[in-house]
């Protein structure tokens, strides 16, 4: 067993806590998850801390329960809403005599690249390196033993704002336990649903949850736009409980039920009976009138990603086409034809079939703990994770000083 990562998904209506290792063959293997669902989120922002922390705190119970272990600290992610991705350049002269490049020149170029203007109420969370140029040579991903003389650095800078992701940590601490760092979602997500070659010839990740749907897209195996919608599956339970005047509940019961996006998909359009919220009657619909209000929302949802993509200058030619996720609508057959339809490009679906919805619910913290591992890069990068009789420290450590940095500031 190497270094066991705790990996925690504030979603829009759920929270769920993994624990786990990635074995050098990179495969996750998992100790224990849980998925709790939770009020205190609400279009992506926390709205209630207390309701969140206690979410957080049955998570860690449940899987710590599982694993038979104390977790003392985590990473969480950070969605779309709350972060902007930029690209940023910098360059040094190698000053060795041998020219050999050593690592405490890539640590100079990460922090240089770093001396940037940024508003008061914004830092500085991340940086993701896309390139090393070395004498004018690119492509570069590990400079580290090469020789030069001239060595740049191209590198994607993640900010966030300050008092949104405060706001994340203190439900955290709330829980009682530590963060570790802060793991972009899409990044995340990445690490699961893409694979390296959809990520080069370039991908449109589109994740939609209860009530944000997040959009990430990457060419040349990097993250190059990354967004929310302040939209998703609750909003289609909101629009038939107000179409057909029935509980809030309900539709969200018959919307699972049936779990179809298209009209052109039912096979028997049966009638069945609801209670009308208003009088309190018995109401007689026909399945397709459900239907048709799901689909009219869902195409709503991929037109308004499509425009969003197309007003950030973002060009609809990639080779890898969509790919759909998230537990708001992967669920609904015809989602795959209607985002096919909108955005005019092969489109599939993670996963392939609805029924593997628990999969839908923990694979971003899967992807965390997978990102982790891959961006340890040798350093020690586990959680506090210790047997639950205290016998061994399986896990301690840090990764990226420059997020701990971070953490350390707004505190």
């Amino acid at each position: 067993m190497g270094e066991l990562v705790v990996a925690i998904d504030i979603g829009t209506s759920k929270i769920c806590v993994l624990c786990g290792d990635v074995s050098k063959t990179g495969q996750l293997e998992i100790l224990g998850k849980s998925v709790v669902p939770c009020a205190g989120v609400k279009k992506g922002l926390i709205i209630d801390i207390e309701t969140t922390a206690n979410a957080i705190s049955e998570g860690l119970r449940q899987v710590e329960t599982a694993a038979g272990v104390k977790i003392g600290s985590a990473y969480i992610n950070v969605m779309g809403l709350h972060v902007d991705v930029f690209t940023n350049k910098c360059a040094i002269t190698n000053m060795h005599e041998d020219r050999e490049i050593q690592k405490k020149d890539v640590d100079r170029l990460m922090y240089l690249i770093r001396s940037i203007d940024v508003p008061e109420d914004i830092q500085i969370i991340d940086i993701m390196p896309r390139q090393y140029i070395i004498d004018g040579i690119s492509g570069i991903s590990e400079p580290v033993g090469m020789v030069g003389v001239t060595i740049e650095l191209e590198a994607d800078i993640v900010t966030g704002k300050i008092t949104s992701i405060a706001n994340f940590i203190r439900c955290i601490e709330a829980s009682g336990i530590k963060i570790d760092g802060l793991v972009v979602s899409a990044q995340a997500l990445s690490e699961v649903m893409l694979s390296p070659e959809e990520m080069d010839m370039g991908v449109i990740l589109l994740d939609i949850g209860g009530s944000l749907t997040d959009m990430a897209v990457f060419k040349n195996g990097k993250l190059h736009f990354y967004n929310s919608l302040l939209i998703g599956g609750d909003h289609i339970t909101n629009d038939i409980s107000i179409g057909m005047k029935m509980s809030y509940s309900e539709a969200e019961k018959i919307k699972r039920e049936y779990e179809l996006a298209l009209v052109s998909l039912i096979k028997n359009d049966q009638e069945f009976y609801f209670n009308d919220i208003n009088d309190n009657s018995r109401k007689k619909v026909r399945i397709s009138e459900i239907v048709e209000i799901i689909e009219a929302r869902v195409y709503e949802i991929f037109t308004m990603s499509k425009k969003l993509l197309e007003e950030n200058g973002v060009a609809f030619d990639f080779g890898a086409g969509v790919v759909l996720t998230g537990s708001g609508i992967v669920y609904l057959d015809g989602n795959k034809q209607i985002a096919n339809d909108v955005f005019g490009m092969p489109v599939k679906v993670y996963p392939a079939r609805a029924h593997s919805s628990q999969r839908v619910e923990t694979v971003l913290a899967e992807g965390i703990v997978k990102h982790v591992y891959k961006a340890s890069k040798g350093m020690r990068f586990g959680s506090d994770v210790m047997l639950a009789k205290n016998r061994e420290i399986l896990s301690d450590g840090g990764i990226i000083s420059k997020i701990i940095a971070f953490l350390k500031h707004i505190f």
